[in-house]
């Protein structure tokens, strides 16, 4: 999560001309992904399944025990 603000805090243009800004801007958003950018999406996605998986498991195993 931090590597995803420091990239966006690289990103900003720090000159004053808006036209300059502009065509970096979209440069920047239109440049293609690495490899190692959409791979780490996917494993955001799946650790975050894998998250609420183990977080019900938990809530069934303390179910199972009370009752």
């Amino acid at each position: 999560m931090a590597d995803d603000f420091a990239t966006v805090a690289v990103a900003q243009p720090s000159s004053l001309n808006s036209t300059t800004d502009q065509r970096r801007r979209v440069a920047f958003e239109t440049a293609p992904r690495a490899f190692a950018d959409r791979a780490d999406r996917g494993v955001e996605i799946l650790s975050r399944w894998a998250g609420i998986g183990t977080f019900a498991a938990a809530v069934a195993a303390i179910g199972s025990l009370i009752f």
